[in-house]
């Protein structure tokens, strides 16, 4: 019998909300994970990609990581690894290498797939990282074509991918179902999609992550009450071969810091009989979380890290406090409610804001410069230079404000759309503009015995004059 435990999504290094304890989060989660593998005793680990939240990582991320793959190495365990979408760019990774993951290749032997077929005894991964725009699709039939790891069924085969699947969500990135179908693999170890998902028909697995990385991820089948989320999850996946090829794949959950989504109505005009309900709510509902997983994992409720990494929840509230006027909402303060309640972090709408988060980018209010380098990475281009400085012009115009609660992944792909050579907006992008009242003029002449007052008029002048450039490409 074979045993190899499927992982994915650590997202080590992320400073979530700006929280050092949610980056503490990250690697606990990770360690949970892996102590438990050392239970388990499998023959090897496959994790599908974003082993980091950053692509060009910290040495203390790297440093994390080190010691997390060392703990396997210490047990023999080996670990096989695929590249994600935080992990890398990929132009840059199949061009130079000069990865994380490379690194850690060569440093530790972490046997990182790069879009390559690997064995170990009679299993074969065929894995591939994360594309856009349909290039995982074109790569996996490629590799098929070249190295056709998929014509001798003797070995089991793992197809390893980095990407969302046709039916996760919409987006033009996915991996086609048909494609799947046609290679017929006996396992497909996903990444990528946060939530446990799986397609048995298929042989599809998805573990999701080992934290959430935004408040989609709350959205697991295994939440309490339907709002309230205690886990993550990883799959042990046992092997046999009596004349053919069996699984069995089973689920392992570790507790993670309580998330909870409350929907609370007041019919009161009081703001302080408003605060008085929340409190009240939030507070019986840490209690019954914090009691469930000291119950269920056997934890000690007097240790400090147990009560740190359980008892202090991120929590969001839908408040429906339609008789509250809308100038006295700024008085049920999320800071003071945080402070008073020993919550790590708290969000409330007082509208639908929180029905639906933005689908491109998993709710992660990613930077605009974020996804604009990462086009850059992936364009065929051969003008580099000037894209990179319609990027940073276009980062000038947006102010960094416009994050993905205002554009996708296709709107910016549009955006950047290229005629010719005049380096001018192909047509008039689905860009929700950031906007705001232009700031009063500078008086120039009052400014003009002040040299810094003067270089800082100049500098409105010259933001102003190119700003007003930047709306006529959207007339």
């Amino acid at each position: 019998m074979t045993t190899f435990v499927h992982t994915s999504d650590w997202h080590l290094g992320f400073f979530q909300y700006n929280k050092n304890l949610r980056h503490d989060d990250f690697f606990a989660a990770a360690n949970r994970i892996v102590d438990k593998i050392i239970k388990i005793e499998p023959d090897f680990v496959l994790h599908t990609g974003d082993l980091f939240h950053h692509k060009s990582p910290t040495p203390g991320s790297v440093l994390q990581a080190l010691k997390l793959l060392n703990k396997l190495t210490k047990k023999k365990i080996p670990v096989f690894i695929i590249r994600g979408n935080h992990d890398a760019y990929t132009t840059r990774n199949l061009q130079y290498g000069g990865t994380a993951l490379q690194l850690l290749n060569e440093a530790t032997g972490l046997n990182y797939i790069n879009d390559d077929v690997m064995n170990f005894n009679d299993v074969d991964i065929i894995g591939v990282g994360h594309y856009f725009s349909g290039r995982a699709n074109e790569t996996l039939q490629r590799i098929n074509q070249e190295k056709r790891p998929f014509d001798d069924r003797s070995n089991f085969k793992i197809l390893a991918i980095h990407n969302f699947i046709e039916g996760q969500i919409s987006d033009t990135s996915e991996v086609s179902l048909s494609l799947i179908q046609d290679l017929a693999p006996d396992y497909v170890a996903a990444g990528h999609f946060h939530i446990p998902w799986k397609r048995e028909k298929l042989n599809i697995f998805v573990p999701g992550s080992s934290e959430s990385t935004s408040a989609n991820d709350w959205n697991r089948e295994d939440n309490l009450n339907g709002n309230i989320t205690l886990y993550s999850s990883f799959y042990e996946v046992k092997l046999e071969n009596h004349n053919g090829w069996s699984k069995e794949v089973i689920q392992h959950r570790i507790p993670v810091r309580p998330k909870f989504k409350l929907e609370i109505s007041s019919e009161s005009i009081d703001h302080l009989e408003i605060k008085s309900q929340i409190s009240e709510e939030i507070n019986q509902v840490k209690k019954f979380a914090f009691s469930t997983i000291v119950e269920e994992f056997n934890y000690n409720s007097d240790k400090k890290p147990v009560r740190t990494a359980f008892e202090q929840p991120l929590v969001r509230i839908r408040l429906d406090a339609k008789n509250l006027p809308q100038t006295n909402q700024h008085l049920i303060s999320t800071q003071e409610l945080e402070s008073e309640l020993g919550l790590l972090n708290l969000e409330i709408s007082f509208d639908d804001s929180f029905e639906s988060d933005f689908p491109i980018t998993q709710g992660e209010h990613v930077v605009v410069e974020d996804l604009l380098q990462e086009l850059i990475e992936e364009s065929e281009i051969d003008d580099k230079p000037h894209l990179t400085q319609l990027v940073h012009q276009t980062i000038d115009y947006f102010g960094q404000k416009a994050k993905s609660t205002t554009l996708g992944l296709d709107d910016l792909n549009h955006f950047l759309r290229i005629q010719d050579e005049s380096w001018k907006l192909g047509s008039t992008p689905k860009i929700m503009k950031y906007t705001e009242d232009e700031p009063p003029k500078e008086n120039l002449n009052a400014s003009s015995s002040n040299p810094n007052k003067k270089a800082s008029a100049e500098s409105s002048k010259s933001s102003r004059k190119r700003n007003q450039q930047w709306e006529d490409l959207f007339e």
